[in-house]
């Protein structure tokens, strides 16, 4: 029962982040700023607790469930990513989406790099 708490209450957090990104973020008119703005945050922050795990020793495995787990599946969703994706293509903007498809999963991929790699620079190696 604690570890679903754990994720519970990050998972609140998340989805109350994610919330305002989408309230407050500017929409240009064919870019998913908002969905692309969280995604990105959350790849480099799951990057940055996972390093911070394999980095350090004695972290609190609540942290984890917490920030992976809950905050960071609540704030990113690959559901949200595909629908943009389905709505550019159907207003005929395929080479928006095809953009928006790549560059996503790139940079999320540097991004959870650059997120590992700072938990390196501050935790160092067990």
């Amino acid at each position: 029962m604690d570890s679903l708490l754990w994720v519970a209450i990050g998972g609140a957090v998340g989805a109350i982040v994610r919330y305002y990104f989408y309230k407050f973020l500017p929409k240009p008119m064919s870019f998913p700023l908002a969905t692309f703005t969280v995604n990105m945050i959350a790849s480099f922050l799951l990057g940055l607790i996972l390093g911070m795990f394999e980095y350090q020793r004695g972290l609190p495995g609540q942290l984890k469930l917490a920030i992976a787990t809950g905050f960071c599946g609540a704030l990113s969703t690959f559901s949200t990513f595909v629908a943009d994706d389905y709505f550019l293509l159907q207003d005929g903007k395929s080479l928006m989406a095809l953009f928006y498809t790549v560059v996503s999963v790139i940079l999320g991929i540097y991004m959870v790099k650059a997120g590992d790699l700072t938990a390196l620079y501050i935790f160092g190696r067990k």
